[in-house]
């Protein structure tokens, strides 16, 4: 159920960069998830997901596993969810209230690891709302991390994120990114008027 479907280049990348013991921020879960578990017994992970029973059923399997003392489930509440945890706007309208949860969707992990005392040392981006992800990443980590930005290379609308990050590196489709915070936040101001139609793009 839970299959990793990363080309085998990307996942190949993965496994050596959790294979050390880090802390795992990932938006979006299944597959990468186990992948982020089993690669180190230290390994800690945060996991976001939009869709509420695909979360439940993931978290089940980790518990099977007993795997669960180093996962962190992050629900991120966007109302009525499609296949691969897309927003549904044709069963619900998007209203004030749910433009709100969209708002929060990417910071929600952040609160979380600050509560913990945490910083990721890798972030996933394979959900839901990536470009505002990477703004939350960008903004919040508090210490050097990659970002491993998958369907990168083919989707034109993710590449704003070039106005404040270059990727380091390419692997199939997927981008890599090295963060050094802290965050230029004087950057963010400059481009915000270049970000702000791209923050929820390929929801």
């Amino acid at each position: 159920m839970f299959q990793l479907t990363l080309p085998r280049e990307v996942a190949d990348s993965l496994k050596a960069i959790y294979s050390k013991g880090v802390v795992v921020l990932e938006y979006g879960s299944g597959g990468s998830t186990f992948l982020a578990l089993e690669a180190n017994e230290k390994n800690i992970i945060y996991s976001c997901e939009t869709d509420a029973r695909w979360l439940s059923e993931l978290s089940t399997e980790i518990a099977f596993r007993k795997l669960s003392h180093r996962f962190f489930p992050v629900f991120q509440d966007v109302g009525q969810t499609r296949e691969w945890g897309y927003p549904c706007l044709d069963k619900q309208s998007y209203d004030e209230k749910r433009g709100i949860q969209f708002a929060q969707a990417p910071i929600l992990p952040w609160r979380m690891m600050q509560k913990h005392g945490v910083s990721p040392d890798v972030v996933f981006l394979d959900g839901r709302f990536r470009v505002a992800s990477f703004l939350a990443a960008y903004l919040n980590a508090s210490r050097p991390c990659t970002i491993v930005f998958d369907d990168y290379r083919e989707r034109q609308c993710y590449h704003v994120v070039e106005n404040i990050l270059k990727p380091s590196e390419f692997i199939d489709r997927t981008a890599f990114f090295d963060l050094h915070p802290p965050a230029d936040i004087s950057q963010i101001k400059s481009f915000l008027d270049i970000f702000t139609p791209y923050l929820f793009a390929q929801i």
